[in-house]
């Protein structure tokens, strides 16, 4: 879970991977409080006074990141009436090369 790409809405899984201990509108803070640059580390996300008042599983931190591994790819194809899209996930390991895990053609989606 990249905590610098977290919005508003998102705030729920905050919550969640803090076992309920951090409420859904103080996860909201917490999310509209993020440095303009974003936390250069999720120690810093974690330090935070809100987040450093509670007691949160290692387990929970450890599924937290500031750098995003995964993307969806969507491509419309209009060409000679007809109509076509192509969804993927698509995931860029730290060494550099980028892998589809899915894909898949579907007349419109």
């Amino acid at each position: 879970l990249n905590v610098n790409t977290l919005t508003p809405e998102q705030a729920p899984l905050l919550t969640m991977l803090t076992g309920g201990a951090l409420g859904r509108d103080t996860a909201r803070a917490v999310i509209a409080g993020r440095p303009r640059a974003g936390w250069p580390d999720t120690a810093a996300f974690w330090a935070q006074p809100r987040l450093s008042a509670i007691q949160v599983p290692a387990e929970a931190e450890s599924q937290t990141g500031v750098v995003t591994r995964y993307f969806n790819l969507r491509v419309d194809v209009d060409y000679a009436g007809g109509r076509a899209v192509r969804t993927a996930l698509l995931h860029a390991s730290q060494d550099g090369p980028v892998r589809t895990v899915i894909q898949r053609w579907t007349p419109d989606e």
